[in-house]
């Protein structure tokens, strides 16, 4: 990647393919975003970046044995990374691209044995549920084209002006029972256009096809 290409990148800024990472902290948790790119649509990791943009360097050897190690031992399968080293104003940025994976869910094994899938929401890695997992390991179901319901349509709009939403809040927006409310909430999340998130208490919706 050449020194133009990589100061682009900086100038587009975090979103849902690129991420900006100063060093490789933890390689357990680093593999939260790895893992996120390779169940999405894939994306580049610039190591030697702060959250600004500001390049500020890194230690070549030591990031590249920790993205191994995350990409490797804490994702399951391992995903594939390719690293590249620059050296931008005397000082070294790894170039990490991620393609989208062909064998989803990518699982992270956490060391207490749990393991959680995690995908990418605008510039956040976001743990999903056990039916998002499904879906994404049957992807005959995503991508559908068909033209959707004034319902439906509410949703993704919705949705583009907020952050996430329940399955109440969602019920309650277009004023129908909780059983059909449910029942399209899951017909959008097989079919790719939103993604399904587990938290502490009934989980929640965010817009997919990212």
């Amino acid at each position: 990647m050449t020194h133009e290409q990589i100061l682009d990148l900086i100038w587009e800024g975090e979103g849902s393919r690129l991420d900006f990472k100063l060093r490789v902290h933890r390689s357990e948790r680093f593999s939260r975003v790895i893992a996120s790119f390779a169940n999405n649509n894939g994306g580049i990791l610039l190591i030697g970046v702060d959250d600004f943009g500001i390049i500020q360097g890194c230690d070549e050897e030591r990031e590249i044995g920790l993205l191994k190690d995350a990409a490797g031992y804490f994702c399951d399968p391992p995903v594939e990374i390719d690293v590249t080293s620059s050296t931008e104003m005397g000082k070294t940025v790894l170039v990490v691209r991620i393609a989208e994976s062909t064998n989803k869910p990518h699982m992270i094994v956490r060391k207490d044995g749990t393991r959680k899938a995690y995908i990418r929401v605008d510039d956040k890695s976001m743990p999903v549920g056990r039916k998002m997992e499904q879906v994404l390991r049957n992807e005959d179901f995503l991508q559908s084209d068909r033209k959707l319901d004034s319902k439906e349509q509410l949703l993704l709009d919705y949705l583009s002006e907020n952050e996430r939403v329940t399955a109440a809040e969602y019920r309650r927006l277009i004023n129908i029972g909780e059983r059909r409310a449910r029942r399209i909430l899951y017909k959008m999340m097989q079919e790719g256009w939103i993604n399904f998130h587990e938290d502490s208490k009934s989980g929640f919706y965010t817009l997919g096809r990212l």
